[in-house]
């Protein structure tokens, strides 16, 4: 009994060690990259050039001022930050009434359009974004902040609703049933009960809605001109600038001015994310 169970402990032992040096060098291929490339936007071009690998000797803050002014990154940032809230706030409005109909009632012809809306999930957004764009350009919505909000809820909508159904549908029933006794309809259910008791979802929905939004690339790329371009396409074309210019240092703190609102959502937020990644997970 002794040696099964030493056996057995071994095995644990082994094993656990075995998935955390699987973890230790998945952190590592993620931690590194960003290390170094914050590192390098903080070099002088002279420093990159000669080492590469090494720690900045001198601190060159005036990086970030070259990125800002070149290839419109200051103006495609307040580009970003413009399309980023009005997009969540739409998203917001539309999915969390839509989501608690689909989480909560009960009526003729809800499984249908629950399937439907959810099995876009199952379709890329990059395969539907030639048709999308066709679309928005027969009704002149093309190069607008109109066009690309539409198509970022379009795209957004599946997802937001499969996660917010599912924090809506673990209220328990009795909350509502206090509220109509009260005389409650169902809208100041849904804004006074629901939306409260969901706050996590919404919370979490939200953040990865905005990370989501401002890394996006492929929809802004091809529906906006160049006076409205998103922070990842002024990146993106800077670049592609600076194999002519050489200005690596610029380029490095473009990156990192487009890792920033990443940057500072997981420092504030990484609490709630953790503790609410694993929520909603009831029935749907």
């Amino acid at each position: 009994m002794n040696q099964a169970w030493y056996k057995g402990g071994a095995r644990s032992v082994i094993f656990g060690v075995a998935i955390r040096l699987i973890l230790l060098v998945y952190a590592f291929t993620i931690i590194y990259p960003i290390f170094w490339t914050v590192m390098m936007s903080l070099k002088p071009n002279q420093q990159i050039f000669h080492n590469l690998w090494g720690l900045p000797q001198t601190i060159a803050l005036d990086n970030f001022v070259r990125a800002w002014n070149a290839s419109r990154i200051g103006s495609a940032f307040s580009n970003s930050i413009y399309v980023t809230v009005i997009t969540n706030i739409v998203i917001l409005v539309v999915c969390i009434p839509l989501s608690y109909t689909l989480g909560r009632m009960k009526f003729k012809g809800r499984a249908a359009i629950r399937a439907i809306i959810v099995s876009g999930l199952l379709f890329p957004s990059i395969t539907m974004l030639l048709t999308q764009y066709i679309g928005l350009l027969r009704i002149g919505l093309v190069n607008t902040y109109t066009g690309i909000v539409s198509l970022y809820l379009a795209v957004s909508i599946a997802f937001s609703v499969f996660l917010l159904s599912n924090f809506f549908a673990s209220i328990p029933a009795e909350f509502e049933e206090s509220a109509q006794i009260d005389g409650c309809g169902h809208w100041r259910t849904l804004w006074l009960i629901a939306v409260p008791m969901a706050r996590h979802g919404i919370v979490m929905l939200a953040i990865l809605q905005v990370l989501s939004v401002w890394n996006e690339f492929a929809i802004a790329l091809t529906v906006l001109g160049q006076d409205k371009r998103t922070i990842a396409v002024a990146v993106s074309v800077m670049m592609r600038d600076v194999r002519q210019a050489t200005d690596w240092a610029a380029m490095f703190a473009a990156m990192v001015i487009l890792m920033s609102l990443s940057f500072v959502i997981y420092a504030v937020f990484q609490r709630q994310i953790s503790e609410n990644v694993s929520m909603g997970g009831v029935k749907f």
